[in-house]
């Protein structure tokens, strides 16, 4: 994808950091695009969301949450939608401009763009001795969850909940 410097990643601590603080100084009705469907992007368009209410947030995806049972991504979209996030799916990204996401549909406007596809599998879990085949990657930042996921037992909740993480798995 070209342009993904333009792109605030949530891979690691840095990024999330950077990320803050932009959205920090997102002007109210800034639009912010995170781009990626998996669990790591439905978590980063929630919380922005919930966090930052006078922001517009789109996720963009060509699928939300497309490796669940449909029961799971029907709740995960209302759930999303309820916290307002105006979910894209279709659209294939090429590339990201300061300004913009291109798309194979045109162009979308972004104040701020978030990447949170797929991620490199971190060098930790290679050298650990962990079975990593050479072309895998990281769809989630927990990925936990993403293995113990069965039946529609998904459901996205806002962080600043006392006692909740952002996704629960059951």
């Amino acid at each position: 994808m070209t342009g993904s410097e333009n792109a605030h990643s949530v891979a690691d601590l840095d990024g999330a950091e950077s990320l803050r603080l932009r959205l920090r100084h997102l002007p109210a009705g800034a639009r912010v695009v995170v781009i990626g469907g998996g669990l790591t992007g439905i978590e980063t368009s929630g919380e922005i969301a919930y966090r930052q209410p006078t922001l517009d947030v789109d996720l963009m995806s060509q699928a939300v949450a497309a490796r669940l049972p449909e029961s799971s991504r029907v709740r995960i979209e209302r759930q999303l939608a309820n916290a307002g996030v105006r979910l894209r799916t279709g659209p294939r990204v090429s590339g990201v401009r300061p300004d913009a996401v291109e798309t194979d549909a045109g162009r979308l406007p972004s104040d701020c763009t978030v990447w949170a596809g797929s991620f490199d599998v971190p060098d930790l879990a290679q050298r650990s001795g962990l079975p990593v085949p050479p072309t895998a990657a990281c769809a989630s930042t927990i990925p936990w969850c993403a293995r113990n996921i069965g039946g529609s037992s998904v459901s996205v909740t806002p962080l600043h909940r006392p006692g909740r993480s952002g996704i629960i798995c059951g």
